[in-house]
């Protein structure tokens, strides 16, 4: 971790600017897999987004004093990894159902 105040405050100000441009992609893209269903899409995306968010603190937060913080970032690989698997099944469907 940076030493100086400045430096640690444009990191959390870089990364609270940045770490929310996926959203509207995110969204467009679930809007685009079904259209009809498109608000209902955004709802149940919105609920995920923040019942992911609480149980990743929470579980975070219980594991804490039971792991060594580096170790416990790794089980953030394990939503990652099934988040990416998940996006390519999406993107094949997309793919077979709008060819070029």
């Amino acid at each position: 971790m940076p030493g100086t105040t400045t430096t640690i405050l444009a990191l959390f100000g870089f990364w609270a600017f940045f770490s929310q441009l996926y959203h509207a992609p995110q969204q467009a893209r679930l809007v685009a897999l079904l259209p009809e269903y498109r608000v209902i899409l955004l709802a149940l995306n919105a609920s995920s987004l923040h019942t992911g968010i609480s149980l990743g603190s929470f579980l975070g937060s219980a594991l804490l004093s039971s792991f060594d913080p580096k170790a416990l970032s790794a089980f953030g690989l394990v939503p990652a990894a099934v988040a990416g698997v998940a996006h390519l099944v999406s993107a094949r469907r997309i793919n077979s159902s709008h060819p070029l």
